[in-house]
């Protein structure tokens, strides 16, 4: 899902906005699904909702802590340095909504994967 979520972001990226654009932004979308992917893996058989999403302060504090390093590298000079362009609050906005959606499908995919992967 995140592979996909990736190189959507990119083909529509590439597509409607310019090649620079796209790879900066399907790095920021690969970066925060990782972030999102953490919450999915606190609970595998059930779902994060379950329990709270947000019960682990320490994880999500370097969470928000990562996420402000990501604004710093996209939204200033910093990313040059990386070879990123310059985005857009919007399109920042959009990586995370698709981020958002990705979440859920995984989410809503683990009592189905639950069920077919009992431990014995």
């Amino acid at each position: 899902i995140e592979a996909l979520v990736g190189l959507g972001v990119f083909i529509f990226a590439n597509k409607f906005i310019g090649y620079d654009a796209a790879q900066t932004l399907t790095l920021l979308t690969i970066v925060i699904s990782e972030f999102v992917f953490t919450y999915n893996c606190k609970e595998l058989k059930t779902t994060s909702f379950k329990k709270g999403i947000f019960g682990n302060k320490v994880m999500n504090i370097s969470i928000l802590i990562l996420m402000l390093v990501q604004v710093a590298v996209f939204f200033t000079p910093i990313g040059m340095l990386f070879g990123l362009v310059k985005i857009t609050p919007l399109q920042f906005l959009a990586v995370i909504g698709v981020n958002i959606v990705a979440f859920l499908i995984i989410e809503l995919l683990k009592p189905i994967l639950s069920k077919s992967f009992k431990d014995k």
